[in-house]
C-alpha cells in the first residue's frame, strides 16, 4: 500500500502507540509524538509542526489521538492540513484505562501517571514552578497516592514512580494495564482509515462492512459496567457479525464455569463443550461453528459457542475476525467483572464505616460511663483517707499513717490507669490525618520539655536531621512522646545519658528508631513489651501503668507500620517503627 496513515500521540503515550504499531504489524501507519501539554494551556495547530514535519510524502491522512489538552483542536482544522482528524479522551488515562475505571480511581483519590509521564516528571515540576514543598503542598492536597499505568512497555517506570513519589511525598502504587486499550484505539483508527481507502472488489465490500459493524460494536462493548452487560454485548457482536443459530456465552472465575452469569441458552451439552475448551477455539461437532476461549492477559474469562452460521463456507473468515475480536471482548468483560469488584468493595466500605461509626459513638458512651462510675468511689477513697490523715493523723501510729499513704498512692495510680485506657481507647477510633510530618521538628521539641521538667539530669540527645514520614502529626507525637519519655525514664539512674533519633533502611523501605543506654530489660520477654499493663521493671524503680508501649503499638498499627524492640540488660533498649508499609516495587500497585 502506497499510502499512510499518520497517528499523531502524545509524547506521554507514544511508545504504547509505537509497541502497538510493531505488534500489530502495520505496516500502513506510521507513529509520531505531539508535545505533552499537561496542566498547561490546551494544544494548539501550530505546535503540532514538528510532529507533522516528520511525515513522509505517502502520508494521506494525520489523527491526532489525544486528552484533554486536544480538545481544542477538535472542529478546528488547520487551513493547510485539509486530512486532519482529531480523537480526543476525556482524560489521557483513558487511553490505557477504560473510562469508567480510570473516573473510579481518580475519585477514590489516586493521582494516575503513565510511564512516558514519569520519563518527564522532574520536567512537569519545574514546568509548574514546584520546588520540593511546593509540590508536597500540592500534590497533599489533591490526592493521596500515586498510580502508576504500567503498559510495560517503558523499563524503569517502577523505579522513576519511587523516586516521584519520595520527591512528593506519598504512597505509591502499580497497576499493570498492559496495551489492550490503546491497542483497540490504533486498531479502530487503522480500520477506519482502510474502509474510506478499500477497493471497491465485493468481496472486500462485504469485509469492510463487516469491519465497519465490528467497530461500532466494539465501542458499545468497551463501555460496559458490569459483566452482564459485557456478556449480552459480546453476543450480540457475535450475533450480528456471523447471523449464527445460536451464540452461547459461558463466564469463567478461577478456572471454574460460573452459571450464574451463564446465557439461558447454556443446555448440559453446550456447558460441557464449553468448559472443555483446552485450546483458543476449536469447530463445533456440526461443522458449522466454533468454540472460542476469551482470555485477558493470560487468563481465561470465559468461553463462547458460536454454532449453525448462516453462511458456514465463510467460516474460516469468521473465526480468524472472532481470534482478533476476542481480545477486546476478554478486555470488556474483565474490566466489567473488575469495576463490579470495585463497587462492591467501595459498598462494604461505606457499610463498615457506617458500623465503625455507631461502634465508636457506643464505646465513647461506655467509656464515659464506665470513667464516671469508677472515678466515684476513688475519689471517695482519696478523700476519706486525706481526712482522716489531716484530722486524725496525730492519733494514729506510723504504720497506720503508712497504710493511708498507701491507699492514696494506690487511688492516684488507678486514676491515672483509667486515664491512660482512655487514651488507648480513643487512639484506636481517632480519624487519621495523614500528612507529611517533620519527626526532628516533633523529637527536638519533646525532648525540650523532658529536660525542662528535669533540669538537673545530663543527657546527651542525638537526633538526625530530615526524618520525615507521612502521618497523623497528632498521633505520631503522641507515640514519640512515649518512645521518647520511656528512653529518658529508664536511663535515669544514669550520671550521664544517652538518647538517639535516627533511621535505617528497612525491606526495602525506612524504619525509624530511638536508642538509649538505659535499664534495658530480657529479651526473652520482649513478646509482652507491647500488651497493656505489662512491665518488665518494678514501679518503684521505674513509675507507669505499662500503657504506653501498647498506646504506640497501636498508633503504629493504625499508620501500616510495625514496632519492635532490641535490647540488653543494662546496656540500653532500641526500639524500631515504621509508619507505613515499604513502598511497592512489584507490580501490585500506582497513578498520574
Amino acid at each position: 500500500m502506497t499510502d499512510r496513515l499518520c497517528i499523531l500521540v502524545c509524547e506521554n503515550l507514544v511508545s504504547e502507540a509505537v509497541a502497538v504499531a510493531a505488534g500489530e504489524g502495520f505496516e500502513d501507519v506510521i507513529v509520531r509524538a505531539f508535545p505533552a501539554r499537561c496542566g498547561r494551556p490546551m494544544l494548539a495547530w501550530e505546535e503540532l509542526s514538528t510532529a507533522v514535519g516528520q511525515r513522509g510524502s505517502d502520508v494521506e491522512q494525520e489523527v491526532v489521538l489525544g486528552g484533554a489538552c486536544c480538545r481544542g483542536l477538535a472542529g478546528m482544522p488547520g487551513p493547510d492540513r485539509p486530512r486532519f482528524c482529531v480523537n480526543v479522551a476525556e482524560r489521557c488515562p483513558q487511553l490505557l484505562l477504560g473510562p469508567t475505571t480510570a473516573a473510579s480511581l481518580q475519585q477514590g483519590g489516586a493521582f494516575l501517571v503513565s510511564p512516558g509521564w514519569l520519563t518527564r516528571w522532574r520536567q512537569h515540576m519545574e514546568a509548574w514552578g514546584f520546588d520540593q514543598e511546593t509540590a508536597r503542598d500540592f500534590f497533599g492536597e489533591c490526592t493521596d497516592r500515586l498510580l502508576l499505568l504500567d503498559s510495560g512497555v517503558v523499563e524503569g517506570a517502577t523505579a522513576m514512580l519511587h523516586e516521584l513519589a519520595d520527591f512528593v511525598g506519598l504512597p505509591a502504587e502499580v497497576l499493570p494495564v498492559g496495551l489492550e486499550l490503546m491497542r483497540l484505539h490504533l486498531t479502530n483508527l487503522a480500520l477506519e482509515w482502510r474502509l474510506e481507502h478499500a477497493s471497491p472488489a465485493p468481496e472486500t465490500d462485504r469485509q469492510t462492512a463487516e469491519l465497519a459493524m465490528a467497530m461500532d460494536l466494539v465501542v458499545e462493548l468497551a463501555a460496559a459496567e458490569t459483566e452482564t452487560e459485557a456478556i449480552e454485548r459480546i453476543s450480540t457482536l457475535f450475533s450480528m457479525l456471523f447471523s449464527p443459530r445460536r451464540v452461547v456465552y459461558l463466564p469463567i472465575v478461577d478456572g471454574e464455569p460460573t452459571l450464574a452469569l451463564a446465557a439461558s441458552q447454556l443446555d448440559l451439552e453446550a456447558r460441557e463443550q464449553l468448559a472443555g475448551l483446552s485450546s483458543a477455539h476449536e469447530w463445533t461437532p456440526s461443522g458449522d461453528g466454533f468454540l472460542l476461549r476469551i482470555d485477558q492477559r493470560g487468563v481465561t474469562v470465559g468461553a463462547v459457542l458460536i454454532d449453525g452460521l448462516a453462511f458456514p463456507e465463510h467460516k474460516e473468515r469468521y473465526l480468524n475476525l472472532a481470534l482478533g475480536l476476542s481480545r477486546v471482548c476478554g478486555l470488556a468483560a474483565a474490566n466489567a467483572r473488575s469495576y463490579e469488584a470495585l463497587r462492591a468493595a467501595e459498598h462494604q466500605a461505606r457499610q463498615y464505616a457506617a458500623e465503625l461509626a455507631r461502634s465508636n459513638a457506643e464505646l465513647d458512651a461506655f467509656a464515659y460511663s464506665v470513667s464516671h462510675d469508677l472515678r466515684a468511689p476513688l475519689r471517695g477513697i482519696d478523700g476519706f483517707s486525706h481526712v482522716l490523715l489531716d484530722r486524725y493523723g496525730a492519733s494514729l501510729d506510723e504504720t497506720a499513717q503508712e497504710y493511708l499513704q498507701r491507699i492514696r498512692a494506690a487511688t492516684g495510680r488507678m486514676g491515672a490507669l483509667i486515664d491512660d485506657l482512655l487514651q488507648l481507647s480513643r487512639l484506636s477510633r481517632a480519624e487519621l490525618r495523614s500528612q507529611r510530618t517533620d519527626l526532628t521538628a516533633m523529637a527536638q521539641a519533646i525532648a525540650a520539655d523532658l529536660a525542662a521538667a528535669e533540669p538537673g539530669r545530663e543527657v546527651t540527645w542525638e537526633i538526625a536531621g530530615g526524618l520525615e514520614a507521612v502521618g497523623d502529626p497528632a498521633l505520631v507525637r503522641a507515640a514519640l512522646e512515649n518512645l521518647l519519655g520511656n528512653a529518658w525514664k529508664y536511663t535515669g539512674h544514669n550520671a550521664v545519658a544517652h538518647i538517639e533519633l535516627g533511621r535505617v533502611d528497612h525491606e526495602g523501605g525506612v524504619a525509624f528508631f530511638v536508642r538509649d543506654d538505659g535499664a534495658g530489660f530480657d529479651m526473652a520477654y520482649a513478646a509482652k513489651l507491647f500488651g497493656a499493663f505489662q512491665r518488665l521493671h518494678g514501679v518503684d524503680e521505674f513509675p507507669g501503668t505499662g500503657i504506653g508501649l501498647a498506646s504506640v503499638q497501636r498508633i503504629v498499627h493504625r499508620h501500616g507500620g510495625r514496632v519492635w524492640a532490641e535490647a540488653e540488660v543494662g546496656r540500653g533498649a532500641t526500639f524500631y517503627f515504621t509508619l507505613a508499609p515499604p513502598l511497592s516495587r512489584s507490580e501490585d500497585g500506582a497513578r498520574r
